[in-house]
């Protein structure tokens, strides 16, 4: 009798840019800009970013999630996923909820981006290992949303509250100011071990 096991292997990161620092000059009265701009005039080439890598965990929810997907299920849950940051959370643990992201700053809750989840992520910026048994999801943050000195974060269903379920849960560290993006990558990797 054979008896595999597959884990999850997670990994999370914050790529934040600073879309200010690099410009000698801010621009502004509607110019258009090619798009190796941005729209303060700086060359995106150019702009200070930052990186900052940690780990997450995948809850039970999150596992019951893969297993449905692997089976070709409908998810009981995250069928609509969004991404919370925090600046104040309770520990991660394999059975976090909604109630253990206790403070989310304004705009620190947004759907996940339009072709995630994906495998095989395309995304040059994203700082993981993208591949075939790598499942990404990414999130974007604006100049304006989950500005504070962010602690963590978690994919939950979108209108989530009370102690509905996440899909995972991590802490990771960084303070993002106002005129700075964020982007956020999750990327579970499927390991099966003999």
């Amino acid at each position: 009798m054979v008896n595999e096991r597959s884990r999850v292997s997670d990994y999370i990161a914050f790529r934040i840019v600073d879309h200010l620092a690099s410009c000698q000059t801010r621009r502004s009265g509607g110019l258009e800009l090619p798009d190796r701009y941005c729209t303060c005039g700086a060359i995106r080439s150019q702009m200070a970013t930052r990186i900052v890598e940690s780990h997450n965990i995948v809850t039970v929810s999150g596992n019951q999630y893969i297993a449905e997907g692997y089976c070709g299920e409908t998810p009981t849950n995250f069928g609509t996923p969004n991404l919370s940051v925090t600046t104040a959370q309770n520990s991660p643990s394999s059975t976090s909820n909604w109630s253990d992201l206790t403070t989310i700053p304004s705009g620190g809750t947004k759907a996940i981006d339009g072709t995630y989840p994906q495998t095989d992520d395309g995304d040059t910026n994203n700082p993981g290992t993208p591949g075939a048994n790598v499942a990404t999801w990414r999130c974007s943050f604006g100049t304006s949303e989950a500005v504070g000195t962010l602690i963590g974060l978690a994919i939950h269903q979108s209108g989530a509250s009370g102690t509905d379920p996440l899909l995972n849960h991590g802490l990771i560290t960084s303070t993002k100011a106002s005129g700075e993006t964020l982007t956020c990558y999750v990327n579970h990797t499927i390991i099966g071990q003999a």
